[in-house]
């Protein structure tokens, strides 16, 4: 049986042809922001990280701002929580909500 994840990403794959270079334009701004505020994070949570940091196994996730790669969680966990931290990141004034530090280092 099908899980609902594969579903779900070929739903999506299946939508590429309908994305217009508008919403491709908004998306590459949300995710510069992201690498911005994640990257600030980063700096700022350097020493909390470290003992963490030296213990993670190697990877093909990058984990923001300290050039290395480790494993997908880690670096979900690590990317979301730097995301977060300056408070920084992609608030939308209407829906109130800040998912780019989520979503997008789930990604």
């Amino acid at each position: 049986m099908e899980s609902i994840t594969k579903r779900f990403i070929d739903y999506l794959f299946s939508k590429a042809d309908d994305i217009d270079e508008r919403i491709i334009a908004k998306a590459s701004l949300c995710l510069e922001d992201y690498l911005a505020v994640t990257e600030a994070g980063a700096r700022k949570n350097r020493e909390h990280w470290k003992v963490l940091l030296e213990k993670l196994p190697d990877g093909k996730a990058e984990i923001v701002g300290y050039g290395m790669k480790t494993d997908p969680k880690s670096a979900a966990l690590i990317n979301g929580f730097n995301a977060h931290t300056l408070e920084l990141d992609d608030g939308q004034r209407f829906a109130m909500i800040h998912l780019g530090a989520a979503v997008i280092s789930a990604l």
